[in-house]
């Protein structure tokens, strides 16, 4: 009599635990990268805003370049057109389509390099009052001067003694500061200026403090994304992520001004900005 061979059977697949167990390590595993995905794009967003920023200040240093050492007024007319820094710079920050639409046109137009992605009220798709093409970005008042006739200010007098490198061109500030009111690049009534300090040889101004916690910010006060604090744009074209411990650190010599924020947006300071300041 033939004996039977035994045949051996090799159990193919997974049981039930082990699969278990694959799966415990795939959600372990996707804990672990999911946050270390989102720093990187945070990180990211973050050097976007600061690229934004730096095209507007080489932006507005083209402009001086092409129109007899000006800057562009905050609001006010230039030529045949009453608008907004930001409309003014149009041509400069490779929006020249949109410029050529004239302040009617452009006001209700979206414009890319004015949007910042960290900005956590751009929450309309990068438009204000639902028409309006939105800021991230405001213009600093004591520079950019508010219902300018003249064309706009002579750069060379803008910054006094403190020097183009200390004092803020442009900061962020949050887009929308309710559903009806924010900041519009190119609109004369929701334009992009924040509140900064005495203009050279103007009227005393204080400058408007940080908000430093969103997601609600106010009209026309700089603000602070993230724990990154504001960031902003100096004269020179130079950027900076300035955190609340940075602003409010003490500047260097004496006079009104308390605080390294009030000297950045103050043209007509006496002090230096202190050590604290981020180079």
């Amino acid at each position: 009599m033939f004996q039977r061979s035994k045949v051996k059977r090799w159990r193919s697949g997974f049981t039930l635990i082990e699969l278990l167990v694959v799966i415990a390590i795939i959600a372990i595993l996707v804990g672990l990268l999911v946050p270390a995905v989102q720093r990187v794009l945070d990180a990211a967003n973050r050097t976007r805003t600061l690229n934004n920023l730096s095209q507007l200040g080489k932006a507005a240093h083209t402009y001086k370049g092409e129109f007899g050492g000006r800057l562009p007024p905050g609001t006010g007319a230039v030529g045949q057109n009453t608008a907004t820094v930001m409309y003014f710079l149009l041509p400069f920050v490779e929006a020249q389509p949109v410029y050529d639409l004239g302040p009617a046109g452009a006001k209700t137009s979206l414009v890319i390099v004015y949007t910042a992605p960290t900005d956590p009220t751009n929450t309309n798709g990068g438009y204000v009052a639902n028409t309006l093409g939105g800021s991230s970005y405001a213009a600093n008042s004591a520079v950019f001067k508010l219902g300018d006739t003249k064309g706009g200010a002579q750069f060379s007098n803008c910054f006094g003694k403190a020097g183009s490198s200390n004092i803020i061109l442009f900061c962020t500030v949050g887009m929308q500061s309710s559903s009806t009111s924010g900041h519009a690049h190119s609109d004369t009534t929701l334009f992009p200026i924040f509140q900064g300090g005495t203009p050279v040889g103007g009227t005393a101004s204080t400058p408007a403090i940080p908000v430093w916690v969103g997601p609600t910010y106010t009209k026309n006060y700089p603000a602070a994304y993230g724990p990154g604090g504001v960031q902003v744009c100096m004269g020179d074209g130079s950027t900076r992520n300035v955190s609340q411990q940075q602003a409010l650190g003490l500047p260097i010599g004496t006079g009104t001004s308390k605080t390294n924020w009030e000297v950045a947006c103050n043209p007509s300071t006496t002090q230096s900005l202190g050590p604290d300041w981020p180079d």
